[in-house]
């Protein structure tokens, strides 16, 4: 969005298009956790801009490399952000197994008993945030500690509020498989098998690069931003859209 803005304010004829039927990517679940109110205010605004800088939004519309072949574009940006990260142990793919941004929109439901799998600012947030549903939530981490990607000026505050909240947090640990019953789990090098109800994997994010390998030598200029090149913050993806913008 803010590409596609900045392009249409240099006066570029700009089309967005958008594979869900709603804008903001990651912003949507990135907004839902417990004070992260003012993500969604951010949202808003770039929605605005795009209307007020006549930028053409086609929702519900994944771009691929033929449809681009009948726009006849000068330019495209890619910003086509990440996959989630799964784990690879037995049972990981069940249906009692969901990504931790499908929860926070609402994607997925979960059951009382939740166990949320990785404890970086992800696992933290969506784990604060089902326990302020009412869940009982068991964090797990496989590093000797959790929040280790967080700015070090507001990790302990992050880490102090999932506390707070009654998350149950659990280092050097890592599942080992996932039943109906329960996960049967490393804490620390010794077996346990907890009830479970849900498990919500958040152990990261993968680039999506496939439209952007398509479209390599097939397009006057390409630009890959954002989680589309690696994944990082929101400031990163707004920072090269603007650049973006700017170089068209």
């Amino acid at each position: 969005m803010e590409a596609a803005r900045i392009a249409a304010e240099r006066g570029h004829d700009v089309t967005l298009y958008e594979k869900e039927n709603y804008l903001g990517g990651r912003l949507v679940a990135a907004s839902k956790p417990p004070m992260k109110e003012r993500i969604e205010d951010f949202r808003r605004y770039l929605v605005m801009e795009l209307n007020r800088t006549g930028v053409k939004v086609k929702l519900g519309e994944a771009l691929d490399i033929n449809t681009m072949a009948k726009e006849n574009v000068d330019a495209v940006v890619i910003a086509t952000g990440a996959h989630p990260l799964l784990i690879d142990v037995p049972g990981a793919t069940a249906d009692n197994v969901s990504i931790a941004d499908d929860v926070l929109t609402g994607k997925a439901q979960v059951g009382h008993r939740v166990m949320v799998v990785g404890g970086g600012q992800v696992g933290l947030e969506t784990a604060e945030f089902l326990a302020a549903q009412g869940k009982a939530v068991i964090l797990v981490e496989m590093l000797p500690e959790i929040g280790k990607d967080i700015f070090d000026r507001i990790r302990s505050a992050v880490i102090y509020k999932t506390k707070e909240a009654g998350v149950v947090t659990y280092v050097n640990s890592r599942p080992r498989e996932i039943t109906r019953e329960g996960v049967s789990l490393e804490i620390a090098g010794k077996p346990e098998f907890m009830k479970i109800d849900s498990v919500v994997l958040a152990v990261g994010s993968t680039a999506n690069k496939s439209l952007a390998e398509q479209l390599e030598g097939k397009v006057p200029e390409l630009h890959i931003i954002g989680d589309a090149s690696h994944p990082r913050r929101i400031r990163d993806a707004v920072h090269e859209g603007h650049r973006a913008g700017r170089t068209i």
